[in-house]
């Protein structure tokens, strides 16, 4: 009896040793750094959309080969006194040029309430079954952003080819869900640990464990650190543009809509030219 309990007990202990070692190599290999993107803010240089009704200038810019967030510009509509033309405007759009990604998810795990309001991909599925003419229209879908105590603000999101920047009917809710180091208020500075942080343990323990699965992007195996976390896509790009005005409560979803699409177009129309002569 002696001797069966011994062999179990080696048993255990041997199953136990072999299971540490498994999750020791699986969160060893999970933990390895991602491999660098191919795009990054130098093959941007030179480009600077301008035209009569829009100027524009570099926000962000982080040069990095495994930063999703390749660069933002702000767009503003020129004003026009007379014969006078000078940037300015109150209503400033955003445009981010990010390595593709899961917008929707992303903002929802941020608490933001996102309702899709319409896109015109149907067009460009038919473009790309040859059953139609490339659409005049970039491939836009046309979201409603809903921030805590915030107006809602209108936001539009394509999906381009990272080869010419040419547009995609593909949809931004079917890429993967990664992790994006920038985050989307390109004015947050983290303040680090501080004395209050010890306050509350059991509450902020909770937190930290909801910001460790919110970090995994919901998924079992990234939480216990046996899966690398979903990366950005490297073939496919994701521009999204946001009204940034301080008037949003004031305005319609119907006008910040045609304002965004308006500086969408006029930005998608300047990166494709780009793009095509990027690749001569």
């Amino acid at each position: 009896m002696s001797c069966w309990r011994e062999r179990m007990l080696a048993t255990l202990v041997f199953l136990c040793v072999m299971l540490v070692s498994f999750w020791m190599l699986a969160a060893r290999h999970a933990a390895r750094g991602f491999s660098p993107l191919r795009l990054r803010d130098a093959d941007f240089a030179g480009f600077q959309p301008v035209s009569e009704d829009w100027q524009s200038r570099v926000v962000y810019v982080k040069s990095s080969p495994v930063e999703p967030t390749i660069i933002a510009y702000e767009l503003r509509p020129v004003i026009r006194a007379g014969d006078t033309i000078m940037p300015g405007g109150d209503a400033p759009v955003l445009v981010r040029i990010v390595h593709g990604y899961n917008m929707v998810d992303c903002m929802r795990i941020k608490h933001f309430g996102v309702d899709l309001l319409e896109d015109n991909l149907a067009a460009w599925r038919a473009f790309e079954a040859n059953m139609q003419e490339v659409p005049s229209s970039p491939p836009m879908q046309i979201w409603r952003l809903r921030e805590p105590r915030e107006p809602a603000r209108i936001w539009i999101s394509s999906m381009l080819s990272a080869e010419d920047f040419s547009g995609t009917a593909v949809d931004t809710r079917d890429m993967a869900f990664p992790r994006v180091g920038t985050p989307d208020d390109l004015a947050y500075r983290p303040v680090g640990l501080r004395w209050r942080s010890f306050r509350h343990p059991i509450r902020n323990f909770r937190m930290y464990l909801r910001s460790r699965w919110n970090a995994s992007r919901m998924d079992l195996l990234t939480f216990l650190r046996l899966r690398q976390p979903a990366w950005a896509s490297d073939v496919l790009l994701t521009m999204v543009s946001e009204y940034r005005g301080r008037d949003a409560e004031e305005r319609t979803d119907a006008e910040m809509q045609t304002h965004v699409q308006n500086a969408h177009r006029f930005f998608y129309d300047a990166l494709r030219r780009f793009g095509a002569t990027r690749n001569q």
